[in-house]
Formats: structure tokens, C-alpha cells, sequence
């Protein structure tokens, strides 16, 4: 008989070594053999994933950049785990690695339970024969496997071959997959190599994909959210103006970056970057003259505030340095940027002896942060 509350968990990972990082994680929930809830969950984890996991479970990593951390969602996954009598993995071992590592980062307890390994039941029901999932499912018919894996179909596939094994009635096939909940929005993909990833503060939070007004909502209303946009946007896009002048960045580079950053205001803002918004946002930075000094002003502001600098230092360098190298015109317009922020910043000693590090080696920053 199978157990009672029973949770079928699956994940995709940046790659299969031990140090990888947690991409998606979907789980079932089954009381006494009939379906509960689930979650499917999508996350930044901070690094690159390998071209063959890439290939496997198909999250393309600039999309990954602008998705949640997993620490932020660690007390919702842990209590929602916590629930089960037993966790229902294909190859457990995989899986549970990667869901207590990132427990463990998050500095939360580990999940105490049972576990039932389907990979290694399945090797003892048909000895001799592939214990792959695909090759399971096949075997019973059940369905199949996609070439380019989802999370939350390979937890049924397996919540399937799990009550198989276990002689119970095996649940329908549900039509249509769910995609993860929390997925929120990315910019358009910039011109490669793409360029650093910022620093995500406690507080960074970009809108959900599926995040829409109020129906209550008043023209009035949408206005007013356009024009706060904008007036919180200001400072950014002086800066980003000024660099783009000053180093002749293509327009298409340089409108990359403004909706990278559109992005992050937007996030912030906890607004959905619609059509109107991201329009009204390239509008109003393309009207600002990128002139020194609205880019001195604006970044003697931005120094007060060391996560938008966070947000904003990548950004620049990702745009100037889209073919690989740093002009003379583009190590000006950035010097100009660093000294202002220094003269201007609060910020630790530590902190600014950083900041002198990329001002003095501007050219060596690298084009991609794989850690």
C-alpha cells in the first residue's frame, strides 16, 4: 500500500556536479492516493547553467537572472514539504541533494522524512531493464517524457510510476501543465555577451508575469503609476544616457539597458512592465539630453543608495563593454560616474576600496560572473 500523504518532488539544476544550484522544483501532494495541491516554483541561482543541463530543462539564463531566489521562498518550501509522510523522487539522491543545499544556504533545518526512490524500486520491479523515467513510463504507457524536461511533468510521470509500484489506482494525466507560479517578467535579451549579474538586495522583487491592475482601476489611476515609474526611473536613465552619449553605444545596446533597468524599476515598484509602461519609461529617458551634469546630479543621489548602485554599475559596464573592450571615450564617461559616486558615497571603506578597483581595472571586469 502506498503511504498515506505522500509528496512527489522533482527539480532541474544549473548542471549534475555537487556545487550546482537549484533551477525549478515542482511537488505533489497526494492524500491517500488522491491529489492534493502542488507547487512549481522557478529560481535565479545565481550562475550559469551548463549547455547540457541548458539543454535539459531549457530556462534560458537571462530569464533565470530576473526569477526569485530560492532563500526567499525557503520557510514556504520547507513548511510545505513538512507536510508529508514520505518525499517521492526518481533518483532521490539527485533531488534531495540539491533541495537540502539549498536549505542549508538559506540557513533553514533540513526536511526530516522518508524517502521513496522510484529510480531504485524501479530497478528491482524490471532487473535488467533501464530504470530512466522515460524508459518507465514507456514501459507502462502511461506517457511520455518531453526531450526538453518540466518539473512539475517529470513529479507526475513519477507520481504515476510511484502508485504503479505500489499497486494503487494511478492518477489522470492532467491537461494543461501548469507553469511555475512565481515566473516573473525579463527585459528584452541583450546583444551577448550578456553582461554581469547585479547583486539582489532583500528587497528586490520584480512584478509577477501574470501581475495586472485592479479591475477597480481608473484611467487616473494608470497615470499615476506611469508618471511614479518615471520619476523613479530618472536618475538611472540620466546615467545611463550620459554613458551612451559619451561612448557612442548603439541605439539598440543602449535600449537594451534602459529596459533592463525599466525592469528593475518596475520591480520595485511592484508593477507589471506592460507595453504602456515600457514605452512611457523609453520615451522619458529618450527625451533626457544625457548631459554630464544630469549625470553628476543623478549619480550623487544613486550614492546614497548602494543597492540601486548595484543595479546600475552592472548595467553600465554590461552596455560598454558589449564587444569585449573599453575605449578611451567609454573608460572617460565611466571614470566621471565612479568619481562622482565616491566623492558622494556613505558607503563602508570596504566597499570603496572596491569601488576604486573597478574604476582603476574597468577593462578587466569580466563579461559574465559564472560563481
Amino acid at each position: 500500500m502506498p503511504h498515506q500523504r505522500v509528496i512527489v518532488l522533482d527539480t532541474e539544476t544549473t548542471g549534475v556536479l555537487p556545487y550546482d544550484k537549484l533551477v525549478a522544483l515542482a511537488a505533489i501532494r497526494f492524500d491517500h492516493g488522491t491529489y492534493v495541491d502542488h507547487i512549481y516554483r522557478i529560481y535565479d541561482p545565481r550562475k550559469d547553467s551548463h549547455p547540457g543541463a541548458l539543454e535539459v530543462h531549457g530556462w534560458d539564463d537571462w530569464l533565470l537572472r530576473f526569477q526569485p531566489l530560492f532563500a526567499e521562498e525557503a520557510d514556504e518550501i520547507h513548511a510545505w514539504l513538512d507536510w508529508a509522510d514520505c518525499l517521492i523522487m526518481h533518483n532521490a539522491d539527485f533531488d534531495m541533494h540539491y533541495v537540502a543545499r539549498e536549505l542549508r544556504k538559506a540557513e533553514r533545518p533540513p526536511v526530516e522524512k522518508q524517502v521513496f526512490c522510484t529510480m531504485r524500486a524501479a530497478h528491482g520491479h524490471w532487473p535488467g531493464h533501464s530504470a530512466k523515467l522515460s524508459a518507465c513510463v514507456s514501459r507502462l504507457g502511461l506517457g511520455s517524457q518531453a526531450a526538453r524536461h518540466d518539473a512539475f511533468q517529470d513529479a507526475f510521470l513519477t507520481a504515476q510510476l510511484y502508485f504503479h509500484l505500489k499497486r494503487a489506482a494511478i492518477p489522470p494525466w492532467p491537461l494543461p501543465w501548469p507553469s511555475p507560479t512565481n515566473l516573473l517578467p525579463a527585459p528584452p535579451r541583450p546583444p551577448a555577451p550578456l553582461p554581469r549579474r547585479s547583486p539582489k538586495g532583500s528587497n528586490w522583487r520584480a512584478a509577477p508575469v501574470t501581475a495586472s491592475p485592479p479591475a477597480q482601476q481608473t484611467a487616473a489611476d494608470a497615470r499615476r503609476w506611469v508618471r511614479n515609474a518615471v520619476a523613479r526611473a530618472r536618475d538611472g536613465q540620466l546615467v545611463i544616457r550620459f554613458v551612451a552619449a559619451g561612448a557612442d553605444v548603439p541605439a539598440d545596446v543602449q535600449m537594451a539597458t534602459l529596459d533592463a533597468y525599466s525592469s528593475h524599476v518596475a520591480g520595485i515598484l511592484r508593477l507589471p512592465l506592460d507595453g504602456n509602461l515600457r514605452d512611457a519609461l523609453r520615451a522619458s529617458a529618450m527625451a533626457l539630453p544625457g548631459s554630464q551634469k544630469g549625470a553628476t546630479t543623478a549619480s550623487r543621489r544613486l550614492a546614497a543608495n548602494p543597492e540601486e548602485m548595484s543595479v546600475v554599475l552592472p548595467l553600465l559596464m554590461g552596455m560598454i563593454k558589449r564587444d569585449g573592450r573599453l575605449t578611451s571615450a567609454e573608460e572617460h564617461a565611466m571614470r566621471h560616474i565612479f568619481a562622482v559616486i565616491r566623492a558622494s558615497s556613505p558607503i563602508p571603506r570596504a566597499d570603496a576600496a572596491r569601488a576604486d578597483a573597478a574604476d582603476d581595472t574597468a577593462a578587466a571586469v569580466p563579461l559574465r560572473d559564472e560563481a
